[in-house]
Parts: C-alpha cells; structure tokens; sequence
C-alpha cells in the first residue's frame, strides 16, 4: 500500500496569478512569494499559468473555480476569502479564492496566518524557521472581516 502525505507543502510552490490581475491580486503574489521564501528558504516563483508540476497557490478566480474551489460573492462580499486545499490529477494545490481583488489579499494574509504568521502593529512574527509551511489535505475554510 503507497503512503500518502496528509499535507499540502507549499515549500517551492508556484503561486499563480492571472495575466490580467489587478495589481491588488499582484501585490499579493508578491507578498506570498516574499513570505513562502522567509518561511522555507525556498524561493516561489510568481507565474499567470498552472505550471507542469509541482504544487501551487493559486490566486486566479477562475482558476481556482476550475480546481472546484469557487467563490461565492453574496457569501463573501468583496473582502471575503475562501481557502482550500485541494488534489486534481495527482497533484496538489492550494486555492484562494475571492469575490473582489481585496479579498485575494486578505486570503493571502489569512493562508500565512494558518501558516504560522503573526502580523501585528509592532512588526510580523514568525514560526520556528524554517517552517513546515504546509496545510491539511482537505483543508478548507471560508473567512469574511466582520467590519468593512
């Protein structure tokens, strides 16, 4: 019987971002990238398509919807996210996904915090480096900021 690994390890992972983002959605990529090396010590690179291999974040709504992972806007309004964890042809992805490209970066910020992250006033905080930087296979939850 083949061993199957419970998480999702984002050490590496692609993070995609449509070709037509909002630089909101953009600056979010970066912003993941940024953090996913200062967690790991891997670098992730920024890309506008699924790459061939390997996990991925996605942060394309469309994309994500293709992966199963759909937003709902009168669920989420437009600083909603969802994220989910998600398999598809043998490979593994993380999706987060967003009504409005304000959303896209709370989600991001929402996937560091599951991560480890802690953003506050006085600065970020970090999990022991490096960090695991993966989520539960399975792993899904919708977030929506109780004041605008």
């Amino acid at each position: 019987m083949m061993k199957t690994d419970s998480k999702v390890s984002l050490a590496g992972a692609a993070v995609v971002v449509g070709a037509r983002a909002h630089e909101t959605e953009r600056y979010a990529a970066g912003e993941l990238a940024r953090y996913l090396y200062l967690l790991t010590g891997r670098i992730s690179r920024i890309t506008a398509a699924l790459p061939a291999k390997g996990a991925a974040v996605v942060l394309d709504a469309k994309l994500a919807a293709a992966l199963g992972v759909k937003p709902e806007p009168e669920k989420l309004g437009d600083q909603g996210y969802r994220l989910a964890a998600v398999s598809k042809g043998g490979r593994r992805f993380v999706a987060v996904a967003a009504a409005a490209p304000a959303g896209v970066l709370y989600g991001v910020y929402g996937l560091l915090e599951e991560l480890g992250m802690g953003f506050y006033a006085g600065g970020d905080t970090f999990p022991e480096l490096p960090a695991d930087a993966a989520l539960p296979a399975g792993f899904d939850r919708t977030d929506v900021p109780v004041f605008k």
